[in-house]
């Protein structure tokens, strides 16, 4: 009797918890322009993180202030990371976790979260190096790992986006491959 009346609550309740998904997708961004907005914000830090290593290179001598500002500007990107990490668990909390699709989407965000935030960590802690040494060659060295790792954020984000519009679609090739990526 408790299995039938929770089954017939669920049922009930379904299609409000349907209306509820809409209206939440239709009141927040769509997540693949957020993640493509971000994307490229970190493909330009790269590109200014891999000039000053370049400087530094040429210079031979330590930019102390320009890595501070590298490092400001990871920060920031990084607080917008968050904003992303929540919108990610948020779309996963609204998958219906009774249906294999709306397990499959929130994990898609779960792994999506760990393959920008390790990269994401990673050049953060290498702009730190890059502030604390008096070095030119480690510098070089930390501000071009910091470099590489921002492009791998972007690459990621590059790739939850594209998998998002995929869901979007309804393509389910072309979800299927990049859920393979994503794992």
């Amino acid at each position: 009797k408790l299995n039938e009346e929770v089954r017939r609550s669920r049922e009930s309740s379904r299609p409000a918890f349907d209306a509820a998904r809409s209206a939440l997708q239709v009141a927040a961004p769509k997540l693949p322009d957020m993640l493509d907005h971000l994307a490229d914000k970190f493909r330009k830090l790269q590109d200014k993180t891999d000039s000053k290593a370049t400087q530094v290179g040429e210079r031979n001598q330590p930019l102390k202030e320009d890595a501070e500002k590298l490092l400001d500007q990871q920060e920031k990107l990084d607080r917008r990371l968050q904003r992303i990490d929540k919108a990610l668990r948020r779309d996963g909390n609204a998958q219906n976790m009774t249906q294999k699709d709306g397990r499959e989407r929130a994990r898609d965000g779960d792994d999506g979260r760990e393959m920008i935030r390790q990269p994401a960590d990673a050049a953060k802690e290498a702009l730190e190096e890059s502030v604390e040494t008096d070095s030119a060659s480690a510098q070089k060295k930390s501000l071009e790992q910091a470099a590489e790792q921002q492009g791998k954020v972007a690459d990621a984000l590059d790739l939850l986006a594209e998998h998002f519009r995929n869901l979007e679609a309804g393509d389910p090739e072309a979800i299927a491959e990049t859920r393979k990526k994503l794992r």
